[in-house]
């Protein structure tokens, strides 16, 4: 005991004679301790935090193993009702039309053995408004001049090649487009820039545009960025050498500017675009002119010009021609004075012209602005030039209209359904027309039959609900949407519907008549297409 008692007392004298040095020498040993084993305390630090990691990822795997688990219980097992093999989870599924009637109905989703339709009274219908022809039903020449100079454009179906940025764009100067004057050249340039595209959803025209210093002689047409470049620079690269000498920009092939400078041409003379020392029967003697009458396309070549006499000389020749590419009375031409006209004998054959010299349909042509016309309603032309049958801008109902561009402009009054469609100037197009109406709020869309000549107006509203009207006037003249589709009592209307069904629950004889606005019907959970009525007689009795 006493041997024990001695060893401790020296233990714990040693101990305190080891913390009295340290004091004594002035060092902190157990910082000297905690430094030596900082290492090994760190490995057993990372080590913890490994083993943490790893019961969270266990806890991870587990819980979607669970889940797994669940899935496969739920739609594996033979145990389960709801077993993706066994034959009773899809007939929940599959539902089929049974009976005389099976045909009259489309069922789909979750079938229900306690529902059945009984019977199918009235077909859900939209309503809609289907116009007489709008067409003069022929093509017809402007009045042909033969014998005086004409003013015949330089550069009208030629190119001018630009590049902005690092995207390179050929404009056509498309034919149809007035080039008469600097003014008018300008205003079709940048009609044409509007309708190029640049990128996915941005327009050549949105970035540059063309300007007019000067008017008339001596003007100088200029290119130039129409606000921010956003550092892209403005390059001409080329094109026809009609139209880069006809808009006085040759000099500029090749010259690059940046925002805030332009490209100025040189001093404009009408002779540099126009050329005006030929007759009418010069400029179209000889040329060719395509047809396509449904859809066969046949070229015919007009007479020389000494063998063009007259305007009904034209007439004779190409209804010759006519009648030997297409067989004896396909296609009557008439003269009208110093008209032609061009009308496929049967209504519903369409007549189109496809190509044509520039001297003969171009918009200084001879046989005028028709290029690319048709019998029927030349849905890219403006409405002026169209084709419809009685449009008569001096008695529309007109009112000021701020574009875009902030300006005022004249518009033609126009209403479907009581709502104004905005916009509508002499200038827009019938298919910008169409789209208008598509977009507005009159709630119908609109479409073009080019076959039977007529336009279908349908309310997006369905059944009974639904609305497709206007009026033949808007103050003290006439709507803009009579005059082209036809006084309103002319069309053929067809009143909105609702779809009525009857259905009979299990258990009774009771038969319930639903109503809805459309032919797909949800019926508890079922999604059932009506594909025809049955199940009651002609009185409405089931």
């Amino acid at each position: 005991m006493a041997v024990n008692s001695t060893g401790s007392t020296s233990n714990l004298l040693s101990s305190k004679r080891m913390n009295m040095s340290g004091l004594a020498t002035g060092m902190n040993t157990e910082e000297i301790i905690q430094g030596m084993t900082i290492g090994t305390r760190s490995k057993i630090q990372k080590l913890q935090a490994n083993k943490t990691l790893t019961n969270w990822r266990m806890d991870g795997f587990r819980g979607i193993t669970d889940k797994l688990v669940s899935l496969s219980q739920k739609y594996t097992s033979f145990t389960s009702s709801t077993n993706l093999m066994s034959s009773k989870f899809f007939a929940k599924s599959s539902v089929s039309a049974q009976g005389a009637n099976s045909s009259k109905v489309t069922v789909s989703g979750a079938g229900h053995d306690n529902i059945e339709i009984a019977g199918i009274k009235q077909m859900a219908v939209d309503a809609s408004l289907t116009t007489g022809t709008v067409s003069s039903g022929q093509i017809s020449t402007g009045d042909i001049d033969l014998n005086s100079q004409i003013d015949m454009s330089k550069i009208e179906g030629g190119n001018i090649k630009l590049k902005y940025g690092g995207t390179e764009i050929s404009l056509d100067l498309t034919k149809g487009k007035d080039y008469s004057s600097a003014e008018k050249i300008v205003t079709s340039l940048n009609e044409i820039l509007a309708e190029a595209n640049l990128n996915a959803g941005t327009k050549l025209g949105e970035k540059i545009e063309f300007k007019l210093d000067g008017s008339g002689e001596n003007g100088k047409i200029q290119l130039t960025f129409k606000g921010s470049s956003a550092g892209n620079s403005l390059e001409i690269l080329g094109g026809s050498d009609n139209v880069l000498e006809g808009l006085g920009l040759k000099d500029k092939v090749g010259e690059a500017i940046g925002e805030g400078s332009m490209l100025e041409g040189n001093a404009l003379t009408k002779a540099d675009y126009i050329d005006n020392t030929k007759t009418g029967k010069d400029l179209i003697g000889g040329k060719t002119l395509t047809f396509t009458l449904d859809g066969t396309r046949k070229t015919f070549t007009l007479p020389g010009a000494g063998d063009i006499s007259d305007v009904d000389s034209l007439r004779a020749s190409l209804q010759t021609q006519f009648d030997a590419a297409y067989g004896s009375g396909k296609v009557s031409v008439n003269a009208n004075g110093s008209k032609l006209s061009f009308k496929p004998v049967n209504s519903t054959s369409i007549l189109k012209i496809t190509e044509a010299d520039n001297t003969i349909t171009g918009s200084t042509g001879v046989f005028g602005n028709i290029g690319g016309s048709s019998n029927r309603i030349n849905l890219n032309a403006k409405l002026s030039e169209a084709g419809f049958a009685g449009f008569d801008p001096s008695n529309l109902e007109t009112y000021n209209f701020v574009d875009k561009d902030g300006n005022t402009v004249q518009a033609y009054r126009m209403e479907i359904n009581g709502k104004s469609i905005e916009g509508i100037t002499k200038d827009t197009s019938v298919r910008d027309l169409m789209d208008k109406i598509n977009a507005s709020d009159a709630g119908v869309k609109i479409s073009y039959m080019e076959m039977a000549d007529r336009f279908n107006i349908t309310s997006t509203l369905g059944g009974e609900a639904g609305r497709a009207d206007y009026a033949d006037q808007t103050g003290g003249k006439d709507n803009l949407t009579a005059q082209l589709f036809g006084a309103s009592a002319t069309t053929t209307k067809t009143l909105g519907k609702d779809a009525l069904i009857g259905i009979k629950y299990k258990g009774t004889n009771e038969i319930l008549e639903i109503k809805r606005s459309s032919n797909n019907v949800d019926l508890d959970g079922m999604t059932v297409k009506l594909n025809g009525t049955f199940g009651y007689d002609a009185t409405g009795n089931h």
